[in-house]
């Protein structure tokens, strides 16, 4: 907002008048465990690992999960997550494109029966910063190798 950074990306972008906001792509977030055949509530319970995926993912996590019990770790970073996961194990709701190689090659599970949550990417920019010619194309440019 204050014009110090051009670009961001963001999945909960402000609303005001001097951003612009466009959005980049839907990404699915998916349970996985280190433990092959967990259901949801196992996985949520025991050795769970919360990414903050922002405020309207968190609500959606709430609805589906009022009971969970704490977290083993919070982190605002899928990377710390799937870190530990792979250090110590557990389960955490992460994004179906970062993990899809582990769980093809099978350090990773589905967990079948967790909802799936999606979050929205947006990129977010000033309207009158000097440099949107070259921030749109970027963002073009963004928004053409998340969808393809």
């Amino acid at each position: 907002l204050n014009g110090s950074i051009d670009l961001a990306f963001v999945y909960d972008p402000p609303v005001n008048d001097i951003i612009i906001v466009q959005a980049l792509s839907d990404i699915p977030l998916v349970l996985v465990s280190t433990v092959k055949g967990l259901n949801a509530q196992q996985a949520i319970s025991d050795n769970y690992v919360m990414v903050d995926w922002g405020a309207s993912y968190a609500n959606s996590h709430n609805r589906e999960f009022p009971d969970a019990p704490s977290a083993t770790l919070y982190t605002s970073h899928d990377r710390i997550a799937l870190d530990f996961l792979f250090a110590r194990g557990g389960n955490a709701y992460l994004a179906g494109p970062r993990v899809q190689q582990h769980i093809d090659e099978g350090r990773l599970h589905l967990v079948d029966d967790a909802p799936v949550f999606s979050r929205t990417a947006f990129a977010i920019y000033r309207k009158d910063n000097e440099n949107v010619p070259i921030i749109s194309k970027l963002v073009d440019t963004a928004i053409d190798v998340m969808t393809n």
